[in-house]
């Protein structure tokens, strides 16, 4: 995305907090003592598809013929 917009970025931030919350509040009801656990593997998750999505999207505009310094500069 090369302008993400406001909306872009609240749905993005809002989504991984509310997924933080749900793990956070689960945890603490069923396994309290695994909460630091569970949100150490949460956020390895998120960071890791984080990190696909880059990749993903630079194989896309690699393939329809994107200028190397376009690549580059995003």
């Amino acid at each position: 995305m090369k302008h993400p917009s406001w909306n872009d970025f609240i749905y993005r931030v809002g989504g991984v907090t509310v997924l933080f919350l749900i793990v956070i509040f689960s945890f603490n009801k069923y396994a309290p003592s695994y909460v630091g656990i569970a949100i150490f593997v949460t956020s390895i998750l998120v960071i890791f598809i984080a990190g696909l999505v880059v990749v993903k999207s630079k194989k896309q505009r690699k393939k329809k013929g994107a200028s190397r310094h376009v690549l580059k500069n995003s």
